[in-house]
């Protein structure tokens, strides 16, 4: 091998407005609604069971952790399966509904 390429997430692509996306559609499942700015300021550093986990208790909800794994397990089949499956301009169209409330 004649090179490694090392990204940490953000330097080269950014993945977590995908990652958010998955975390908020597999969570608005479980009847919790997480917004960009709460999962920005609250669970960025997190990995995704703590991630979860921690969403659960703050918004009243109890988890195990069959569901959790479920979870995190739903959320990789989502942005595995949507996400290069999406035109461009669905992928306009996200972008702006994740980074409009950014602004």
């Amino acid at each position: 091998m004649d090179a490694m390429i090392f990204d940490f997430d953000g330097v080269i692509v950014d993945s977590e407005p995908i990652h958010f996306a998955a975390f908020a559609s597999v969570l608005e499942e479980h009847g919790i609604a997480l917004s960009l700015e709460e999962y920005y300021r609250k669970y960025l550093g997190c990995d995704d069971h703590d991630c979860f986990l921690a969403v659960a208790r703050d918004h009243g909800k109890t988890v195990d952790e069959s569901a959790i794994a479920g979870m995190i397990a739903l959320a990789m089949l989502w942005a595995k399966w949507t996400f290069p499956r999406m035109r461009p301009d669905q992928l306009m169209t996200l972008a702006w509904k994740v980074l409009t409330p950014m602004a």
